[in-house]
């Protein structure tokens, strides 16, 4: 069993481990961030709402209690735990494969008998093979008899079914207890065949994303019909995609499945369609968005002033060819400069009136109190997180 309290050392080269490491953190375990890199080491620790995804209190609490750390120091971090979680995504290259490969080889001399190995990145078909033989070629121990190997669905994934593969059942249970205390149990499934299980997870990410598409198509048709959108996400259950979000893991699929797609043998190009609707359905939001506003520049004598709130630089360039070039004043805030304001009770969010407040962040970056602060201050346009095509 992994009881709470417990040490997990998490290996991860990128900050987009660092989310993972603040839920597991807060399930009650004790998290060691390892990672190669000074710099995702000091962003664990540097407070930014849009990485950490909690509130700014639980974040201090996590590190003050000791619960959650980063080091650079990969042979000692993994000395002091006998369970660790490796969360470096390998999809969309070569090179990422390889990236991965030698990060197992890196750990393999340090990794103690009896320890457990989880996997929890998105990663092609036969992978976790290829991982395993190149732990066996580096390690001190025989791999697949002295260290319990497992692969997990993300749990950075908002995902229906998280699956943990492992051919040791004791392994499998000991995780799927740990996974448990994350995600709902009942979402949780077992299996024993690798391949298969790094399949399923690619399958579970595509889903999501075509989910999303048809859902952002359906709402701009229904918009065109005149039907009260609002009503329709209210009594479907469905969340208000404007357009398609831009979550790495799913760009990472998608990537993967279109290089996949052209070695079929019929002209089968359902990934493309799905890439190119998403292109058509951020032209048809900007269409939309400069035809509101234009239709409100008629009006008045002044500038029309819009606020975005955006999650990362990318979207700054983006929105700003969104928008009409004339009568348009545009201010950029980033969302770890609002939610501050927001968690501090500041009067005004934006410090100007706005007469529309553009909004491009996942919806788990920022928090749904800091939404309907600016929903109260001006118009709003969410946009996701919006994607550059």
């Amino acid at each position: 069993m992994i009881r709470p309290g417990e040490t997990i050392v998490q290996v991860d080269v990128s900050i987009n481990g660092i989310p993972t490491s603040v839920k597991i953190a807060s399930a009650g375990y004790r998290v060691t961030l390892a990672t190669t890199s000074d710099y995702v080491s000091a962003q664990l620790r540097d407070y930014r709402p849009s990485i950490h995804r909690v509130p700014k209190p639980l974040f201090t609490k996590l590190l003050l209690e000791g619960r959650l750390s980063a080091t650079t120091d990969l042979e000692s971090a993994l000395a002091s735990s006998k369970v660790i979680l490796v969360t470096s995504h390998a999809l969309g290259s070569e090179e990422e494969t390889k990236a991965l490969m030698n990060l197992f080889k890196r750990m393999a001399p340090y990794i103690a008998p009896n320890s457990l190995l989880v996997y929890g990145g998105l990663a092609p078909p036969g992978t976790m093979e290829e991982a395993i033989s190149t732990l066996d070629r580096y390690s001190r121990v025989e791999v697949e008899k002295d260290i319990g190997l497992v692969l997990i669905t993300p749990l950075d994934i908002q995902a229906e079914t998280y699956i943990v593969c492992s051919p040791s059942t004791e392994a499998a249970n000991a995780v799927k207890g740990f996974v448990s205390t994350i995600v709902p149990s009942n979402t949780i499934k077992l299996h024993r065949t690798f391949k298969e299980a790094e399949a399923a997870n690619l399958l579970l990410v595509a889903r999501q994303l075509i989910t999303k598409t048809l859902s952002s198509y359906a709402l701009l048709l229904f918009r065109q019909m005149g039907v009260n959108v609002e009503e329709v996400l209210g009594l479907s259950g469905c969340k208000p995609p404007t357009v398609v979000e831009d979550d790495p893991a799913l760009q990472m699929a998608m990537d993967y499945l279109l290089s996949e797609e052209r070695r079929l043998p019929q002209r089968l190009m359902l990934m493309r369609n799905a890439a190119r609707t998403k292109a058509a359905l951020l032209e048809a939001t900007a269409a939309n968005l400069r035809r509101e506003i234009r239709r409100s520049l008629q009006r008045r004598s002044k500038d029309f002033v819009v606020a975005c709130v955006f999650e990362r630089e990318s979207d700054k360039g983006l929105v700003s060819s969104i928008l009409p070039k004339k009568g348009v004043k545009v201010h950029f805030y980033s969302v770890d400069e609002v939610e501050p304001k927001v968690e501090a009770g500041a009067e005004r969010v934006i410090p100007f009136r706005a007469n529309l407040i553009i909004l491009a962040a996942r919806p788990q970056s920022i928090s749904e109190r800091t939404v309907c602060r600016l929903k109260e201050e001006a118009r709003l346009v969410d946009l996701g997180c919006i994607v550059s095509v």
